[in-house]
C-alpha cells in the first residue's frame, strides 16, 4: 500500500513511500533517467510474519535493480507493532 501504517489492516502488511524523485543522466540539455528514493515499511504484530514478508519484499526489490541503502528495526511498545523500515533507490529510464 502507498502511504504509511494502516490501522484498518490487522494482518502483516507493507507500505511504500517515494520520498525523493529527480531527473538524472543529463545530455544535450535533457535527461534520460529519473532517480527514485523510496522507503518500504513492513508492519505487524507477529515478529516472524513481519520478518518473512520483509525478506520477501527486500529480495524482490534487489532482484529488480533497486539498491538497498539502509534499514531500521523497531518494536513500538505503545501499539505492540513491529516496524521494519528499509530505504532503496533506483534509476528508471524515461522516453524522450
Amino acid at each position: 500500500y502507498e502511504g504509511w501504517y494502516r490501522e484498518d489492516i490487522n494482518s502483516t502488511h507493507t507500505t511504500f513511500l517515494i520520498y525523493y524523485c529527480s531527473p538524472d543522466n543529463f545530455a544535450d540539455d535533457d535527461y534520460s533517467e529519473e532517480y527514485y528514493a523510496i522507503q518500504i515499511d513492513t508492519w505487524g504484530t507477529d515478529k516472524d510474519e513481519v520478518e518473512k514478508q520483509y525478506k520477501k519484499v527486500k529480495k524482490l526489490l534487489k532482484d529488480n535493480d533497486f539498491l538497498w541503502l539502509e534499514s531500521n528495526r523497531d518494536y513500538e511498545n505503545d501499539t505492540k507493532i513491529y516496524h521494519y523500515a528499509d530505504r532503496f533507490n533506483t534509476n528508471i529510464e524515461v522516453e524522450g
